[in-house]
């Protein structure tokens, strides 16, 4: 099914704020989808963490770059509450968290050693503005982490009915909402294009290989389903009728004897030049 032309007026965060969502979020930790980064960090660093969410990675890199100084924004203020709010429950004082688009940070050229942007690049319709935005605000051979899954990657088993549907429903909404799910494999070009330099490029590799977590992966993939059924629906890209058979699809792969998912996570680090 050919979607039709989609007219963007905004950018908009295709997989939303549901809870399970936001759920998934709060469960990413620096140890894990930071670690390609934390080798160019030090304590005393000031730090940007850019599309922050509810703060888990925020959080852990305070920790590390204590006594220095990390910001966490985010377009949502819903998630700057829940960093704050974490902030303060886990005693961390060396944070602040502030709502604000990657298009126009609210802060003065060179305030920043060093930038992690996290699952944010795949996104945004302009990510070489976005690139160019950080790079003003990092100081003079700051650095730049950038950390995206690449969807061209997805193994995923076993290939059951409506699968290859359910993942053309939810890439296709993804690029319908001005993002790029392959934006990973273009680090190395904009980020070169955006003024930085001695760039380190990377992957990692996750994958869901218990009935445990492919129940829960197939769960969220139904959420996100739901939450792009209205502009899937209205763009021409699926219909009222299949909908509802895309989200039980995949709730069943999630629950099949044999599920199993992987997927490669493509990781940079630039300096500015």
């Amino acid at each position: 099914m050919a979607a039709r032309d989609w007219p963007r007026q905004r950018e908009e965060y295709s997989p939303g704020y549901r809870t399970e969502v936001v759920a998934s979020f709060a469960a990413r930790t620096m140890g894990i989808q930071a670690a390609f980064f934390t080798p160019y960090l030090r304590p005393g660093m000031s730090l940007l963490d850019c599309g922050c969410g509810p703060g888990s990675i925020t959080l852990g890199l305070a920790d590390f770059v204590h006594p220095g100084r990390v910001t966490g924004v985010d377009i949502n203020p819903d998630q700057i509450a829940a960093g704050r709010k974490a902030a303060t429950a886990r005693g961390i004082s060396n944070v602040n968290f502030e709502a604000a688009s990657l298009y126009a940070l609210p802060f003065a050229d060179g305030t920043f050693d060093a930038v992690l942007a996290h699952a944010v690049l795949q996104h945004l319709s302009e990510p070489h503005s976005a690139l160019l935005e950080i790079r003003r605000v990092l100081k003079p051979a700051g650095v730049v982490g950038l950390r995206d899954d690449d969807v061209g990657s997805l193994i995923l088993a076993p290939r059951l009915p409506l699968m290859d549907r359910v993942l053309e429903v939810l890439h296709g909404t993804v690029r319908m909402s001005g993002g790029d799910p392959t934006v990973g494999r273009r680090y190395r070009e904009l980020l070169r294009a955006s003024g930085f330099a001695d760039i380190a490029i990377s992957t990692t590799t996750e994958c869901d290989a218990t009935p445990e977590a492919t129940t829960m992966r197939g769960d969220l993939a139904a959420v996100l389903l739901e939450q792009m059924t209205w502009k899937a629906t209205d763009s021409g890209l699926s219909t009222a009728e299949e909908m509802p058979n895309l989200i039980k699809a995949v709730q069943n792969w999630g629950r099949h004897p044999d599920a199993f998912d992987a997927i490669i996570w493509c990781e940079a680090v630039g300096r500015k030049a």
